[in-house]
């Protein structure tokens, strides 16, 4: 394993967990200035933003509803990303920390109850839809 890698992810994680904190902080206080600031603080930690659908029937746009998304948040060796799936209203139902190092497959980054919670306060404020 890659400790250069992991090192960085958890370093990630930290600041994702902070931000999901201070963010959570701001909208139980009804403070929406300071809710709207940490959201986008969050949206500009992303190098990039996809989602894909499965499978459907050619010609049947309809059925092409994003099922899974990624977070690109860094690139390289090391490189991180969370991925997750979304559900029928492009919203994100579920994320997990990934990285990655020079001949690595994206490996999941191990994280405790109270930094899923974090990861999941923190992808909702990101937009999948259209």
């Amino acid at each position: 394993m890659s400790q250069h890698a992991i090192a960085n992810a958890k370093a990630w994680l930290s600041d994702i967990v902070e931000k999901a904190q201070a963010l959570t902080a701001a909208e139980q206080e009804g403070d929406h200035d300071a809710a709207d600031t940490f959201r986008e603080e969050c949206q500009q930690d992303a190098l990039s933003v996809s989602v894909r659908t499965g499978w459907y029937s050619p010609g049947a746009k309809e059925d092409a509803t994003p099922e899974e998304f990624e977070i690109l948040l860094s690139t390289g060796g090391p490189a991180l990303r969370i991925v997750g799936d979304l559900d029928a209203y492009c919203q994100p139902s579920y994320g997990r920390l990934q990285w990655q190092d020079w001949g690595t497959p994206w490996t999941d980054l191990t994280t405790t109850n109270e930094e899923d919670s974090a990861i999941e306060t923190y992808i909702r404020c990101y937009w999948f839809g259209e």
